[in-house]
């Protein structure tokens, strides 16, 4: 999830504000074993969608921020404003030869609210998700490993190559 390692790596960061402002969520891990488990028990043709939980933008960052320690405020752009300034870094990336890394159908799809049901994998395959703070915080660790994430973390601490949240109360996977 982009956001994670971009909230906890800069100081300012800017959401796309409007009430349908939703982001899906599944671990890697679940994706993984979701496979596994459609292999050995899934109806052959069935599509099985995979999603732990639909959160709003808003809930995601105060789960991040909590995680890792960070308390900061996160500017909210107006819906029409962050289309217009998509199309202006749309036409400055083409113009240059270069690849934007924001464009309008993206910020439509953060503004269209998907929300998916991850249910059936549950019912059929036996699939349990693990829980969101869980997720995030796997994605903080591996985008601390990977040095997308280099700022201090006061929610968490060192101990070797791994960092580990301090609040063990979220459990580990």
């Amino acid at each position: 999830m982009a956001f994670v390692d971009t909230y906890v790596s800069v100081a300012d960061v800017a959401d796309v504000a409007d009430v349908a402002d939703v982001a899906d969520v599944a671990d890697v891990a679940d994706v993984a074993q979701a496979h596994l488990l459609a292999m050995e028990h899934g109806r052959p043709g069935q599509r099985y969608i995979l999603n732990a939980a639909t959160v709003r933008s808003v809930e995601a960052l105060q789960i991040v921020s909590e995680l890792a320690g960070i308390r900061q405020k996160v500017p909210l752009i107006p819906p029409r404003v962050a289309r217009g300034a998509a199309t202006i870094v749309e036409a400055i990336f083409r113009l240059s030869g270069k690849t934007s890394p924001i464009c309008r159908a993206r910020i439509d799809t953060i503004l269209h609210g998907h929300r998916y049901d991850g249910s059936l994998a549950t019912r059929e395959l036996g699939l349990l998700y693990t829980p969101v703070a869980q997720t995030f915080r796997r994605t903080m660790e591996w985008a601390v490993d990977e040095g997308l994430i280099t700022r201090p973390l006061p929610g968490c601490k060192e101990p070797g190559p791994r960092w580990a949240v301090k609040d063990r109360s979220l459990g580990e996977r």
